[in-house]
Formats: structure tokens, C-alpha cells, sequence
């Protein structure tokens, strides 16, 4: 079921300028459990917006890796530091709707609203304090 949903988000995301599917390695045997889009600088919003935009139409999409791991708080003594590459990195990528309960037609949904967020941006981010 979850390389079908995949398979679904790869054939349709192309069509999104600014979104690109971070695509699994063939070689390699996995669940296809997390489907991660890559924001590029051609996509109008920051992953932040992205992802309330998304959660607020009722879409479950999450932060990929956020904190970064080297952001978190730890319980125990560690040297902290900045990374500011993967700082930079961090902020471009969005774990999207995947698992059993999410059907071909949950994807066209999102597929459609992605769409709708890249075809309306201007007049979004105009009303993005409001969420």
C-alpha cells in the first residue's frame, strides 16, 4: 500500500514547480513509510508556512526532522554547537500524508491543494499572519 501511495505522489508532484518528491533508492528493499517532498527556492512559501497551510485544510503533514537533531534539548552533558548547513537544509523538507488510512484519493486532495497554494501565493502569503 505505501509504495502505491508513493507511486501516486511521484506521478503527480511533477507537475508542482518548486516541489520535488525525495525519491527512494531502488536498490535498496523499504516500506516506502515516509513520503518527504523537498521545498526548492522556487516554492513560495518557507516549510513553516507550508506546513500550517497544509494543517489547516486538515492535511497531516509534519516538519521532516525538526528540531535537527543537533537542536534538541538533551538530557544528558554534550557539547553543543551550530550547523549551519544543516540548518539550512533542515528547513526544506516536509514529511507528507503516507501509512494505511491515507487512500489514492487523500493524495489528489493534497496534490490539488499543493496546486492551489502554488497558483494563489501571492494572495496567501498576503493572509498568512492570519493562521
Amino acid at each position: 500500500h505505501n509504495q502505491s501511495i508513493y507511486l501516486y505522489y511521484k506521478s503527480f508532484l511533477g507537475e508542482i514547480e518548486g516541489l520535488k518528491l525525495v525519491k527512494f533508492n531502488d536498490k535498496f528493499k523499504t516500506s516506502f513509510k515516509n513520503i518527504v517532498i523537498e521545498l526548492e527556492e522556487s516554492w513560495p512559501f518557507t516549510r513553516e508556512s507550508t506546513v500550517k497551510l497544509l494543517n489547516s485544510e486538515g492535511i497531516l503533514a509534519r516538519a521532516y526532522y525538526s528540531p535537527a537533531l543537533h537542536q534538541k534539548m538533551m538530557l544528558y552533558p554534550h557539547v553543543s554547537c551550530k550547523l549551519p548547513v544543516t540548518e539550512e537544509i533542515v528547513q526544506k523538507y516536509v514529511l507528507m500524508p503516507s501509512g494505511f488510512m491515507v487512500t489514492e484519493n487523500d493524495i489528489k486532495i493534497v496534490i490539488n491543494f499543493l496546486k492551489f497554494l502554488s497558483q494563489n501565493s501571492s494572495d496567501i502569503s498576503v493572509k498568512l499572519t492570519d493562521i
